[in-house]
């Protein structure tokens, strides 16, 4: 089916309309003369439609939403010839800033006509879930995972903001375990591991990861106080972060995380610890 494609898009995503929806369709049938669209309903629907496409033998996926469809329009396809396209729409659309896919949807349609695809890296946590940006743990995890969807909707990125306030009050971070390697163990009260350099929008918390490098890299907070927690966020803000001395960078391919706090992957609530981390190469072919 080399000219077949599915398109998945998340209607409720941050700057999605149905206008837009058929200007970009418009767009894919110009070289796709078999385009079946589909709107998510709940968490979960992009990945399930992801892989139902590629088990049919659709040769192009295409993610119209945020990071969060990407990602499980990513997990579905892993490991298989299906190529994956992006149509930024969500709230902050990392990826699309990490690889210079425009904003711009019709000009993002365009580039997946044009564009040559690419193997990229991902996390995989937990041996289960694929990630594409980053695994978050500690501060930043509570607040997303604090995020309530209907807010988010209306609020798009104050909604984070707000979340972040909340645990900034009223929860104390808890003391963390980090094991790189098998071998080098860390105390810390949160750690990112990144496997992009972007992070939160155009912010640059890992300055040297990248989604083509065969490792993954991470930065770790030391102190769990509220006023340690609110320096970091300043200093992730103003770039300053990489000159603190109680913040570690560390590169890896594996990482196991102990401790008591939420997980969140690419902007998503994953889970709770203890959770593992580790490298995979070449896990699928993105067009950027």
């Amino acid at each position: 089916m080399k000219s077949s494609a599915c398109l998945i898009v998340n209607p409720v995503s941050g700057s999605f309309s149905k206008g837009r929806l058929k200007q970009v369709e418009s767009i894919l049938k110009r070289k796709y003369s078999l385009l079946e669209v589909f709107f998510t309903e709940a968490q979960g629907d992009a990945l399930k439609k992801a892989r139902e496409a590629s088990n049919r033998g659709f040769s192009l996926v295409v993610a119209f939403g945020g990071d969060g469809t990407l990602n499980e329009v990513i997990n579905g396809v892993a490991h298989s010839d299906t190529v994956v396209g992006f149509i930024p729409s969500g709230t902050t659309n990392v990826f699309a800033k990490e690889t210079g896919i425009p904003d711009d949807p019709m000009a993002a349609t365009e580039l997946i006509l044009k564009g040559t695809p690419r193997q990229i890296h991902a996390g995989f946590i937990n041996r289960e879930r694929l990630f594409v940006l980053m695994a978050g743990v500690g501060f930043d995890a509570e607040a997303v995972c604090g995020v309530r969807p209907v807010v988010k909707r209306y609020l798009g990125k104050l909604s984070y903001i707000l979340s972040g306030l909340e645990v900034l009050i009223k929860n104390p971070l808890n003391q963390l375990e980090v094991t790189v390697d098998n071998q080098k163990r860390i105390g810390c009260s949160g750690i990112i591991i990144c496997n992009a350099s972007k992070y939160a929008g155009n912010f640059s918390i890992c300055p040297d990861a990248s989604i083509k490098a065969p490792e993954l890299q991470a930065v770790l907070f030391g102190s769990p106080t509220r006023v340690a927690t609110l320096r970091y966020i300043l200093g992730i803000l103003t770039g300053k972060h990489i000159k603190y001395k109680d913040t570690i960078f560390l590169k890896g391919r594996d990482f196991l995380i102990q401790g008591s706090s939420f997980v969140q992957i690419d902007g998503d609530c994953y889970g709770t610890l203890p959770v593992e981390v580790s490298l995979i190469e070449n896990v699928v072919k993105v067009i950027f």
